[in-house]
């Protein structure tokens, strides 16, 4: 039998939690102060940007999925600051070890002019 579940997660940036949706392949829709995913393991869950948690099913919403959320935010609002410190990431890889720790490693380098016309051009969907 399934039942609601409620988690905190702690993603209350409304733009970081679709980069962080985008970065997992996951499809959303936003309205307001939610946002809804809608495909993959977390699909039909839905992310309260107020309260900073996410509610489910239990029959298809587990807590690793929750992290692998989380995981994705916290990428997204790394390369956010990144990005503020006026870093043009170049290339990046993600890995995640056995007990699910996450090491993000950036190749970064300085904006210009040039570099960021083409920051801008990689940006467009």
């Amino acid at each position: 039998m399934s039942h609601r579940i409620t988690t905190s997660v702690g993603i209350t940036d409304a733009e970081m939690a679709k980069k962080a949706l985008t970065l997992a392949g996951m499809s959303f829709q936003a309205s307001g102060k939610t946002i809804t995913i809608t495909s993959g393991k977390l699909n039909r869950a839905v992310i309260n940007l107020e309260s900073g948690e996410v509610s489910g099913d239990t029959d298809y919403h587990k807590d690793a999925e929750m992290g692998m959320l989380r995981r994705h935010y916290a990428e997204a609002k790394y390369l956010q600051e990144l990005e503020i410190q006026g870093g043009l990431v170049v290339e990046g890889s993600r890995v995640v070890t056995s007990e699910g720790a996450v090491t993000f490693r950036y190749s970064i380098g300085l904006q210009t002019s040039s570099t960021r016309k083409v920051a801008d051009l990689r940006q467009r969907p």
